[in-house]
């Protein structure tokens, strides 16, 4: 039962989070505008304060932890897929000699898909390779999001072990822009000496995340490389494949 949770477990995780850390940046910069107690009158405010009391302590922590999620939730970054892949992809080297080693394999592998599938089309027109360039652009740009359904399908244990450093890399990685802005606001406030302390944090936090989202999508390569899924360049061969 505990297994089943943990997934589950883990989505709320990073939202939550990073919502209560903005939350509480809110309160470090806005805490002197923030009414304590209830204002005179029948204001916004003061329905707020009369709602807190009716529903007591334990709702209204309640509805913080779920304005908390909600806010997480929007300003969470995903390191699978849309801007944060891009910049992840494009800056990330793979790190540790496992991802580095599986990451030159898949290229090799995928280089000489890529090689036969041009086997298959020698002799084509010039209309007929723009269409084959095509398709082979759409299967080079498969990702570990794109892989990881395939993966869910065809073996749970290995989506288990992607989908923990998935989570791990993304839960470190958004921890770093509210932890860093929390740093800048102590070391402006109280001392500069908040901020290098802050910074080296920061730092920890984004190599272990980026070292988690390596382990991650060397688990997608392997499940590639040992069979256990087809990226899609290998699904375009077989069509050639079986075809001749």
């Amino acid at each position: 039962m505990l297994a089943s949770l943990l997934p589950g477990l883990r989505d709320i995780r990073t939202p939550l989070t990073v919502g209560y850390l903005y939350l509480l940046l809110g309160w470090i910069w806005f805490a002197d505008d923030i009414p304590r107690a209830r204002p005179n009158g029948d204001g916004l405010i003061a329905r707020l304060f009369d709602l807190g009391d009716a529903l007591g302590r334990p709702a209204a922590l309640a509805a913080l932890s779920f304005v908390a999620y909600v806010l997480g939730a929007l300003l969470t970054i995903s390191s699978e897929r849309g801007f944060g892949r891009l910049v992840l992809d494009t800056r990330t080297p793979a790190i540790g000699i496992d991802a580095r080693q599986t990451r030159f394999e898949m290229f090799e592998r995928l280089r000489e898909t890529h090689g036969r599938i041009l086997e298959h089309a020698s002799g084509w027109s010039p209309e007929q390779m723009s269409r084959l360039d095509d398709e082979i652009g759409r299967a080079q740009n498969a990702n570990a999001a794109d892989l990881r359904t395939r993966l869910l399908v065809a073996n749970q244990e290995l989506y288990s072990e992607y989908d923990r450093l998935a989570a791990e890399a993304e839960f470190r990685l958004n921890l770093v822009l509210p932890l860093l802005m929390t740093g800048i606001t102590a070391s402006a406030e109280l001392s500069l000496w908040y901020l290098p302390a802050s910074a080296a944090v920061v730092l920890l936090l984004a190599f272990q995340g980026l070292a988690r989202r390596a382990e991650a999508q060397s688990v997608i390569s392997r499940a590639v490389l040992s069979g256990t899924i087809r990226h899609p360049m290998e699904t375009l061969l077989a069509r050639f494949d079986d075809a001749s």
